[in-house]
């Protein structure tokens, strides 16, 4: 048994030369490469490539290096492939048994370049001929790189891992609609290459004279169904609560126990602190003191999420530099709180949250592992009972998708439906909020639909909008505004 690797030798880089390691390594078969001759990669892109790694200092081997012919080993085998993986970058009629790489929608790297130029998050998809079905299917974040070279290094990692992953374990789906966008003219990568040299000074400066972002909370009383009834930020005026300037709120849950009403937020210090959680007290006519100090570790704290189960009143903070998933207990509502259980050890997870449907726990929470990360790489956990034992769904990560797999706060859940607010990061962090349905949930996979993407507007002005919280009137959000670094 033998896999090929259709080459376009023009093209070769390293990453091709890894994924032949990659697929020996995994298959412990023989894995050959077959060169198709075709045209090579723009030369302006080449150009804009080899600039930023003069900019950004960068040195050593990379993923994305030139390679020639004589690097990419033997084009010969002794028997018929069972599977071809076509990284030629030529349109030609579809092999069977064959794997193919798009870029939103075209085999072509100039179509992954041109996404990044333009700022797109590319959709990066598997098709498997002769069926033509999508067989794996990621959207990256890419935005914390700091260059288009930096992000097209990035692609072809996630480009490996996602090939590896249709391999072993594809998802047959009928292929989305994608535009097929034109290849950077070299007007517009002469104009990005211009772009670049001039915003490294205003964004230096910016740095200097700023915290950014520095994350606000907003929030308000609402009578009707809020957010999720009209699917978007109108209504009732939204209210800020107030911060020092080098302090900031974000991630606000809502609770009331025994009449006593808090928001509780993740409190930051942007003086060299780390994140603790601290409760904001309010009354039926808004908030009434200032933000107390509730829970601190020595790592960083987080998303405080809340729940109800039997008489105890609970939370699940974000411990992701502890690399545990902890569940708290509340024995003197809101200021103490006992670390119970460790649900989930050993894991560098984001945003852990919990809902009870159809008879079982689930947890979702973003995983930072070989195939994604912090902001893109969803990961289910299910159990029987809250305190475990936490088994991995199968498929995990079960979506990697930038505009869709880290949640913003509480589900939503009416009859037999299940919603949840998604961080929509393709614009960067925390950029705008994602409403999203549940569509399937079971041990063996998972769907969801996003019906709507709410973003700042004239309602709540800002930059970034990633949290949606309600318990009872009170319904809350999160945005960020400038904060001057000398104040305070």
């Amino acid at each position: 048994m033998s896999i090929a690797i259709r080459l376009n030798p023009r093209r070769a880089r390293r990453w091709h030369v890894d994924l032949r390691t990659a697929l020996q390594a995994r298959t412990q078969e023989d894995v050959f490469v077959v060169f198709e001759d075709g045209p090579s990669c723009s030369s302006s892109i080449e150009l804009l490539l080899d600039l930023e790694k003069v900019l950004y200092l960068r040195s050593g081997a990379s993923p994305i290096d030139r390679l020639d012919q004589r690097d990419l080993g033997s084009s010969t085998s002794t028997s018929e492939p069972r599977l071809v993986v076509d990284l030629s970058g030529n349109s030609k009629a579809a092999l069977d048994s064959c794997l193919t790489p798009l870029f939103d929608g075209a085999p072509q790297e100039e179509a992954l370049v041109g996404a990044l130029i333009a700022g797109r998050v590319p959709v990066i998809e598997i098709l498997s001929s002769p069926n033509q079905e999508t067989v794996a299917e990621v959207a990256p974040a890419l935005d914390e790189a700091h260059s288009v070279r930096e992000r097209f290094e990035l692609a072809v990692r996630h480009t490996q891992r996602v090939l590896l992953r249709a391999m072993s374990m594809p998802r047959a789906s009928t292929r989305r609609k994608t535009i097929n966008w034109p290849p950077p003219s070299i007007w517009g990568i002469g104009g990005y290459a211009m772009h670049l040299v001039a915003s490294a000074a205003v964004r230096r400066a910016y740095q200097l004279c700023l915290f950014s972002p520095h994350w606000r909370v907003g929030w308000r009383f609402v009578e009707d169904g809020g957010i999720w009834a009209r699917h978007s930020l109108e209504g009732v005026p939204w209210n800020s609560v107030a911060d020092s300037g080098y302090r900031f709120y974000a991630d606000p849950f809502p609770f009331t126990v025994n009449g006593k009403t808090y928001i509780f937020v993740e409190d930051f210090d942007h003086h060299g602190g780390i994140g603790t959680i601290s409760a904001i007290p309010f009354d039926e006519r808004g908030q009434t003191g200032p933000a107390e100090a509730v829970l601190s570790e020595r790592w960083h704290l987080s998303y405080p999420f809340l729940f109800q189960h039997g008489d105890e009143t609970w939370m699940i903070p974000e411990s992701s530099q502890a690399r545990r998933i902890s569940l708290y207990r509340s024995n003197d509502f809101p200021a103490g709180w006992v670390r119970e259980v460790d649900l989930i050890k050993d894991i560098d997870a984001s945003d852990a949250s919990l809902v009870r449907f159809r008879g079982k726990w689930w947890m979702f929470a973003t995983v930072k592992d070989e195939l994604g990360g912090l902001m893109d790489s969803l990961s289910l956990f299910y159990a029987d009972d809250l305190f475990g034992p936490w088994l991995p769904h199968p498929r995990n990560p079960v979506l990697v998708d930038v505009a869709g797999a880290r949640q913003g706060g509480w589900f939503f859940q009416q009859g037999d439906r299940l919603c949840r607010p998604v961080q929509d990061c393709r614009a960067g962090y925390g950029r705008a909020l994602g409403l999203a349905e549940v569509t399937v949930l079971n041990e063996h996979d998972y769907a969801q639909v996003i019906h709507t993407v709410l973003r700042p507007d004239a309602n709540w002005p800002g930059r970034r909008l990633h949290t949606l919280n309600r318990f009872g009137k009170l319904e809350c959000i999160d945005g960020s505004r400038n904060s001057l670094r000398f104040v305070g």
